[in-house]
């Protein structure tokens, strides 16, 4: 994981043994029903705000807009 390299899944992590030379933080929305809360409140919320597949994948000025709400949406909710 990094810069130009790929993701590695979660439970691809989970079975990788204990590597101190990198810090890697994993969230599990399936046992952490505080985060899959806060993660359909943010989904819900930028549906609202019209975030959409494709909105995600277009790089015009309104979908550019849209993908600036939902940040701000974001960062004011996760206060």
């Amino acid at each position: 994981m990094g810069v130009g390299k790929p993701y590695t899944s979660l439970k691809d992590l989970q079975a990788e043994p204990v590597n101190t030379n990198r810090e890697v933080l994993l969230a599990d929305k399936t046992n952490d029903n505080k985060l899959a809360a806060l993660l359909q409140l943010i989904d819900t919320e930028c549906k609202a705000l019209g975030l959409s597949p494709k909105v995600l994948d277009s790089r015009d000025g309104a979908s550019t807009n849209i993908k600036k709400a939902c940040v701000k949406k974001i960062c004011e909710i996760i206060r």
